[in-house]
């Protein structure tokens, strides 16, 4: 969906990636745009006269750049601009009146390849992950790349999401806020200005991960140097030497993970809330302060119990003591989410805990003949595949569009 500056509340925006489903940013007069593995981009423009939509071919690129790997449309008052960055780095900018490029940024490659991008709702800066959990802040006024992160779980950022504030900041503390899914089935926001711990942390468990640890920690962004010089590489020739060994120690990509968000950020607290789609063909609605108001809208099997979300208080760590003690323990103890998502104490990470499927060892016989003489059943409305995106659509009725990686769209209303 486009993201909305000002106002009571705004939308999360996010950029689609190739194969999944495509949005058009903030609406205009170009339609939706798709990109292809082999190096294009197309626009869908309407035609007035015939009242269909034709298919026009907008930009190739070079083979060499590999991929498109993430598309996303807004207009300003100076024109209308469609991004898109390659998988080897390249951040392409499209003025569609002229269709010139009018300028284009570069992800180092030390840094690994472009896994995800998306621009903030005010159009003035745009942030980029990468497979090797760095996430770059650029200010799209001077082209400059004015911060580096990198994820605590050094793992690929599969998917950024952006917002102008949070529930419970000041009306002048609008900043670049940005959605992160990355790490173990979990999304997680930061004001990216500032990085260190996360301001609110929606993770889903498996059965055999409630009673783990490091489960009960938060992410962390680590701050990342940028050199003064810009033809200066990001990483010295220690840290990348460093970097080939941290590969080898660093844990596998998991299987499960966060790949869609969506939702709306609203100044009143009660009315925010965050949409994901995972791996795990889960779809899965955060409410931002209650986690008895969370539920899962997709993905339970049949006769699995629904599970249970949880807010569970961590301590806040400075960025030595996150890298010194990973995993702090849980203490047990509930507070009330809602006294802020950036408080000191407060639950700044929710959790959803989800049950077993009971096998028909587990049912007690006299059970049996009650689930199998249930007759006609309805078919399920759950995907058969990963959820890679998530929209949201006004016209002609208030929709949510799910895409999964079988190429199955479903509506839900």
């Amino acid at each position: 969906g486009g993201g909305g500056g000002g106002g009571g509340s705004s939308r999360i925006s996010s950029a689609s990636s190739t194969g999944h489903m495509m949005g058009d940013g903030s609406g205009s007069g170009l339609g939706p745009s798709t990109s292809s593995y082999n190096g294009s981009g197309y626009g869908h423009r309407d035609s007035n006269s015939t009242s269909r939509t034709s298919l026009s071919q907008v930009r190739r690129i070079s083979a060499d750049e590999g991929p498109i790997l993430s598309i996303f449309h807004y207009n300003t008052d100076a024109g209308s601009v469609l991004l898109y960055g390659t998988q080897r780095g390249r951040i392409h900018s499209w003025d569609l009146r002229c269709e010139e490029e009018p300028w284009s940024l570069t992800v180092p490659p030390e840094l690994g390849f472009l896994t995800s991008t998306s621009v903030g709702a005010d159009k003035y800066w745009l942030c980029a992950g990468t497979s090797r959990g760095y996430i770059l802040l650029w200010d799209l006024r001077f082209q400059m790349l004015v911060k580096l992160w990198r994820h605590s779980s050094k793992g690929p950022i599969h998917r950024l999401a952006t917002c102008a504030r949070l529930p419970g900041d000041r009306d002048n503390a609008e900043g670049p806020h940005a959605f992160v899914a990355a790490g173990n089935n979990e999304v997680a926001v930061w004001n990216l200005s500032t990085g260190g711990p996360c301001r609110r942390c929606f993770r889903a468990l498996p059965p055999a991960g409630r009673d783990v640890s490091s489960n009960m920690t938060v992410p962390y962004l680590h701050e990342e140097p940028i050199p003064a010089h810009p033809l200066s590489p990001i990483l010295t020739s220690a840290q990348q030497v460093a970097m080939l060994s941290d590969i080898h120690l660093t844990t596998p990509t998991p299987d499960v993970s966060m790949r869609a968000i969506m939702g709306r950020i609203s100044i009143q607290s009660n009315n925010s809330y965050v949409i994901t789609g995972s791996t795990d063909r889960n779809i899965r609605f955060w409410d931002f302060n209650t986690p008895s108001r969370c539920y899962t809208v997709s993905g339970l099997e049949p006769g699995q119990p629904r599970p249970a979300y949880d807010a569970i208080p961590v301590p806040d760590l400075t960025q030595n003591e996150a890298m010194a003690t990973p995993t702090p323990q849980y203490s047990g103890r509930r507070d009330d989410p809602s006294k802020g998502a950036s408080g000191s104490g407060s639950s700044k990470l929710f959790v959803c805990y989800d049950a077993e499927v009971p096998s028909v060892e587990s049912v007690v016989p006299s059970h049996l003949p009650m689930r199998e003489q249930r007759g006609i059943q309805s078919p399920p409305t759950s995907h058969y595949d990963a959820v890679l995106d998530l929209k949201s659509v006004d016209l002609p009725t208030k929709m949510m569009l799910s895409s999964s990686r079988d190429g199955i769209v479903k509506c839900w209303r």
